[in-house]
């Protein structure tokens, strides 16, 4: 049970008929249920993935100026990540959003899908590693809402979504001087040195 969930309300300003108004409202209570699945799985020595699915029920009630609303909405998301490990250094990634059409009181939201894609390469035997990723490929991330309450309405909502990122990191010291100084401590430590 979700009590006096908020939402946002498109509203005709009343000073001007063609004009309208968004903000947020409480409406009634909600109810809203749903499960989740996710998992890993490698299906070679080369290739492996994770992925999830939700998909969740809501019965919603409000008002929507005078109008009293009910809508029941099923919505669902799946989401899957791709690990493609061409060789001992080189590993490609792609990953894949998809969220079905779903419903609010005043708003009927279509469909949104993307994928992302990038690299990840170790060098200098393995102190460096260069990575690129690409957001949004095929420039599909984008929100589409239509609406008759109260008055016909469709909105288009788009944010900067595609976008690149190239990076660099290297990994100062390394594994050689950590067992060197553990070998140092436990020396000290067996040979009754240390503050105790």
């Amino acid at each position: 049970m979700i009590r006096d969930e908020i939402n946002i309300a498109i509203q005709i300003d009343p000073l001007d008929p063609t004009r309208l108004i968004q903000s947020f409202d409480n409406f009634d209570d909600n109810n809203a249920y749903g499960f989740e699945f996710s998992g890993s799985y490698k299906p070679t020595k080369w290739w492996s993935f994770n992925a999830s699915f939700d998909l969740y029920i809501q019965n919603l009630n409000g008002v929507v100026g005078t109008e009293n609303v009910t809508v029941e909405n099923t919505a669902y998301t799946a989401r899957m990540n791709n690990s493609f490990k061409a060789t001992k250094d080189l590993t490609f990634q792609l990953f894949g959003f998809y969220r079905g059409p779903n419903s609010m009181l005043q708003f009927d939201i279509e469909e949104m899908y993307f994928v992302n894609a990038g690299f990840r390469y170790n060098m200098l035997q393995g102190k460096a590693t260069f990575s690129f990723n690409f957001n949004d490929i095929f420039d599909s991330q984008r929100s589409i809402v239509t609406t008759d309450r109260p008055t016909p309405f469709d909105g288009r909502f788009l944010w900067e979504s595609q976008t690149w990122m190239v990076g660099l990191s290297y990994r100062f010291g390394g594994s050689n001087n950590k067992s060197l100084q553990r070998k140092q401590r436990d020396a000290n430590e067996a040979s009754g040195g240390g503050f105790f």
